[in-house]
């Protein structure tokens, strides 16, 4: 676990309220679309893709809002049907998952124990930075993953 000081970012964003169980009706199309939309929009992606969740308390049918998005160079005012913003930084907790997405409970726990332990208070965020995806051998994903703290 190392403890980090992630600094803001300029994003293309999507939102949406939903719950854990329907989280894979976001998982590859709506990526997809935030790339093609940088494309178009002729946006530098400037680095790998992240989700944000905020208010999720890890039970499967809670709802809290998502946030998925692909950092890129700079906001311009252009138009476009998803959100041009700054994440702000955040400090966090991280880890880094190994693996098959479906196992992400067993980082979390992880995570979470280590935060706990040595008397940290999660800020209610946390975020997954998808360092390599592979849909075909997913033994080879990378992700790392971020508690908020206060």
């Amino acid at each position: 676990m190392q403890i980090k000081n992630v600094p803001p970012v300029n994003v293309l964003s999507f939102s949406a309220r939903t719950t854990l169980a329907d989280l894979d009706k976001y998982a590859i199309t709506v990526p997809k679309q935030l790339y093609a939309e940088a494309a178009r929009l002729g946006l530098m992606v400037t680095g790998p893709l992240h989700w944000k969740y905020l208010g999720a308390d890890g039970k499967k049918d809670s709802l809290f809002t998502l946030e998925i998005a692909v950092p890129i160079e700079r906001i311009r005012g252009i138009d476009t049907a998803y959100t041009l913003k700054e994440w702000p930084g955040i400090k966090c907790i991280a880890g880094v998952h190994e693996g098959e997405w479906d196992l992400f409970p067993e980082t979390y726990g992880k995570v979470i124990s280590w935060l706990m332990r040595e008397g940290y208070t999660m800020s209610g965020e946390s975020r997954e930075v998808y360092l390599n995806i592979d849909m075909d051998s997913p033994a080879y994903n990378r992700t790392e993953v971020q508690i908020g703290i206060v």
